[in-house]
């Protein structure tokens, strides 16, 4: 492999907790490089925090993110509601939703207010390498 096959990709913030201001206006906190083979229709990383993805995604853990508004039911996307971003499983009806953790200690979240999806994660980049920090 040589630098020629990797493309360098934006970190633009911290799920849940974000800001949807940031993750618009492109505040890049950080980069991360992509086997150019492997980035797929993704376009920036969101980095997790909580447990409330756990055991599918950790606290640390990069998400990359295929930007757009539709997915299929159960598909683990991002999205804007309430003044915060967070990452859950989809699960559509026909005039409402419910976002689901995959840790069972969270209830799931019935969307009762306006939710834009931010897009679906397509990757999870976990540093195994203990005691590594952000």
């Amino acid at each position: 492999m040589t630098d020629g096959d990797f493309i360098v990709v934006p970190i633009l913030g911290d799920i849940p907790g974000g800001d949807l201001d940031q993750v618009g206006q492109g505040n890049i906190v950080g980069y991360q490089h992509v086997y150019k083979a492997k980035i797929g229709k993704g376009r920036f990383f969101l980095r997790a925090r909580g447990d409330s993805m756990a055991p599918l995604i950790l606290d640390g853990d990069l998400l990359l993110i295929e930007p757009g508004p539709q997915w299929n039911n159960k598909t683990v996307v991002a999205v804007y509601m309430g003044g915060h971003v967070t990452c859950k499983r989809l699960y559509p009806y026909h005039h409402s939703a419910a976002l689901v953790s995959a840790n069972p200690n969270y209830s799931p979240i019935i969307v009762t207010e306006e939710m834009i999806i931010l897009g679906r994660v397509i990757k999870i980049d976990r540093n195994l390498v203990e005691g590594w920090q952000a």
